[in-house]
C-alpha cells in the first residue's frame, strides 16, 4: 500500500473547486458585461459548458478515491467521523452563514450595477423543506454525504456476501469490471436526468434527485474502485493515464459532439458522458506527471490544496458584488470578467490566510496547521475530497 498521500489528486480536487469560481465569474447573475456584445454569450457559455461538462464528476471520482483511502487506512467508524467533521458539519454552518450572505449579494450586486433589485431578502434563514431548492453552490458537500453513506452501506453488504460467496465475490470485486459498469450506468443516468444543458444536471434539495446522485455516484464509485482492492492505482489506470493527450483530444472531439447538437439528442447526450469520463483520464495522467513526487509535496501547492475548499465555501458572495460593482460600466466581457475573477480569488485567499488557516475554523476545514509548517513540507491528512 502506498503510505503517501498522492499529491497529484490532491491537487486535482483543489483545481475542480477553483473552476467552480471561473464558472461563476463566467455566468451573468449580476448583469456585467455589455449585453449588446454578441461575442460575450457565445464565448462565455462556451467556458462554462467546457467546465461544467467535467468539474463535478471529476471531484466525485477524487472524492471516491480518497473515500476508499481513509477506509482502508483508518476503519469505516473512522472514515464516516473524518466526513462528518469535515463535510457534514462545514455545510452546516455555511447553510446559516454563506447561503443567507447569498441571498443579500444578489440583492446588493445588482444595486450595485444600477439594475432593479427585486425585493429585499424577508430572512436570513435557510428554507430546510426536503423539497426545497436552496443550497445554492453547497450542494455537492450534501451529495457527497450521501454518497459516503452509500459506500459504507455498501463495506458492509460486502463483508456479508465475502462470508456467503466469497469466490463469486472476489470476481467481481475487480475495479476493471467496476468501472466499466459505472461507465455503462452514468450513460443511462444522462439519459434519465432532466437536460436543458450542456452536462449533468444537479440537485441542491434536502431529498436530491436519485438519478442524478447516481450519475455522479457512478464516478464516485469508479474512483473508489481504482483504489479499495490493492491499495493503490491499478496498473492498467497508470499505463492509460500516461496517454493523457490522446484522451484530451478525444475529449475535445466529444465536447464539440456534443455542443453541435441539441443537449437532448441521444448523440449529444452520449457525447456529454464521454466527454466527462475522457477529461478525467487526461487531468489525472496530466496531473500525475506534474505534481507527483517532490512538486506534488511542495507547501505552495499544499497551501493552494488547503485554501481550495475555503475558497469554493464563501466565494459566490464575493463574485457577486464583484459583478455588480463592474457592472452597468459599459466595461467589455474581457475586462470584466476577468477582473470579478481576480478580485475574487484574491480576497478568498487572502481571507484564508490571515482569518482562517491557523484558526480553528481552519482546522475544521483541513487540519490543525503551524506556522512553521508553511517552511517545510505539509503534514500528510485525508481532506475533504
Amino acid at each position: 500500500m502506498h503510505t503517501h498521500r498522492r499529491h497529484d489528486l490532491d491537487a486535482l480536487r483543489a483545481f475542480a473547486m477553483f473552476l467552480g469560481v471561473v464558472i461563476h465569474a463566467c455566468a451573468d447573475f449580476v448583469p456585467h458585461y455589455a449585453t449588446a456584445d454578441r461575442l460575450a454569450p457565445l464565448v462565455l457559455d462556451a467556458v462554462v459548458d467546457l467546465i461544467h461538462g467535467f468539474r463535478m464528476p471529476l471531484f466525485f471520482a477524487v472524492s471516491g478515491y480518497f473515500t476508499a483511502l481513509v477506509w482502508q487506512r483508518r476503519g469505516l467508524g473512522s472514515l464516516l467521523q473524518q466526513r462528518a467533521r469535515r463535510v457534514l458539519l462545514p455545510l452546516a454552518l455555511s447553510l446559516v452563514t454563506v447561503r443567507p450572505a447569498l441571498e443579500w449579494s444578489f440583492y446588493l450586486g445588482r444595486v450595485l450595477a444600477g439594475t432593479d433589485p427585486g425585493p429585499v431578502p424577508a430572512s436570513a434563514g435557510f428554507p430546510v423543506s426536503p423539497t426545497t431548492s436552496g443550497m445554492a453552490h453547497l450542494w455537492f458537500l450534501w451529495m457527497l454525504c450521501y454518497l459516503v453513506v452509500a459506500f459504507a452501506a455498501l463495506v458492509g453488504l460486502g463483508r456479508v456476501a465475502r462470508r456467503l460467496a466469497p469466490r463469486t465475490t472476489r470476481a467481481l470485486a475487480r475495479p476493471g469490471l467496476f468501472v466499466v459498469a459505472m461507465l455503462a450506468l452514468s450513460v443511462l443516468m444522462q439519459f434519465l436526468m432532466p437536460t436543458g444543458q450542456f452536462g449533468p444536471a444537479y440537485t441542491d434539495r434536502l431529498l436530491l434527485d436519485l438519478v442524478v446522485v447516481g450519475y455522479y455516484g457512478c464516478f464516485f464509485g469508479a474512483g473508489a474502485a481504482c483504489y479499495a482492492p490493492a491499495g493503490h492505482l491499478p496498473s492498467w489506470l497508470l499505463t492509460a493515464q500516461a496517454r493523457w493527450p490522446l484522451w484530451g483530444a478525444a475529449a475535445l472531439v466529444s465536447l464539440s459532439t456534443g455542443r453541435s447538437l441539441p443537449v437532448e439528442h441521444p448523440v449529444s447526450q452520449a457525447a456529454q458522458v464521454a466527454f466527462a469520463w475522457l477529461t478525467i483520464l487526461m487531468l489525472t495522467g496530466l496531473f500525475q506527471r506534474v505534481f507527483a513526487g517532490e512538486r506534488g509535496a511542495d507547501p505552495r501547492v499544499r497551501w493552494l490544496a488547503d485554501a481550495s475548499y475555503w475558497t469554493y465555501l464563501v466565494h459566490f458572495p464575493v463574485v457577486l458584488v464583484l459583478q455588480g460593482l463592474v457592472g452597468g460600466r459599459g466595461l467589455p466581457f474581457w475586462v470584466t470578467v476577468p477582473v470579478v475573477l481576480v478580485g475574487a480569488m484574491v480576497i478568498c485567499l487572502v481571507s484564508y490566510q490571515y482569518l482562517v488557516r491557523y484558526t480553528a475554523l481552519g482546522a475544521l476545514l483541513n487540519g490543525w496547521r503551524s506556522r512553521e509548517s508553511v517552511r517545510g513540507a505539509a503534514h500528510p491528512r485525508a481532506g475533504t475530497a
